[in-house]
């Protein structure tokens, strides 16, 4: 597994419910999760297996992520390009005609994705549990869309964590349905 340089790593520029997310070198981040010590490697080995699923349906949708270890072994983190000026997708975007052919064309994939069998992927984020937008899904300056997280909301391979997760993902799947369908209307 890749080894990280903590030399690179710059200022912290977000502290979300998950992740603590710094700068890393000049075009990258850094994220750290939250929750690692009480995971432990659990987490890394579901953000590997869901970017392999998802990178076939969403493909250039997804930011590329790559899981690396601190030099002595003892964490993990993920590290991704990073992006400037982006901003959660709304309903007021989809006013855009450029940005409305992307959603739909994304949206056309993400049916599929749940049409062959998966579990939804989290679009909504922790921002889209309290306001109707895709946090997950951000809108760059050139219009292009972008999954940041990447996490299909089932239970498999959480053992007794699922219990945990269970309600959490059952929520953000109502609300979802819900946020999406209003979207499109």
């Amino acid at each position: 597994m890749e080894t990280y340089d903590p030399n690179k790593i710059g200022s912290r520029i977000a502290w979300g419910r998950s992740h603590s997310v710094y700068r890393y070198g000049e075009n990258e981040v850094i994220k750290f999760p939250r929750w690692q010590s009480v995971f432990g490697t659990l987490l890394f080995d579901r953000v590997v297996h869901d970017e392999l699923i998802c990178r076939n349906y969403f493909g250039d949708y997804c930011l590329d992520t790559r899981v690396v270890q601190a030099p002595d072994g003892t964490h993990r983190a993920e590290i991704q390009p990073f992006v400037a000026g982006g901003h959660y997708l709304s309903k007021s975007d989809l006013a855009d005609p450029v940005i409305k052919q992307h959603f739909d064309a994304f949206t056309d994939r993400y049916k599929e994705f749940i049409d062959t069998g998966h579990s939804p992927l989290d679009l909504i984020g922790q921002g889209g549990v309290l306001w109707r937008c895709l946090s997950n899904v951000f809108v760059l300056e050139n219009k292009d869309l972008k999954i940041f997280d990447i996490t299909i909301m089932d239970t498999k391979g959480l053992g007794g964590w699922g219990i945990l997760f269970g309600p959490v993902f059952l929520y953000a799947r109502i609300r979802q349905r819900n946020t999406l369908r209003w979207l499109k209307s």
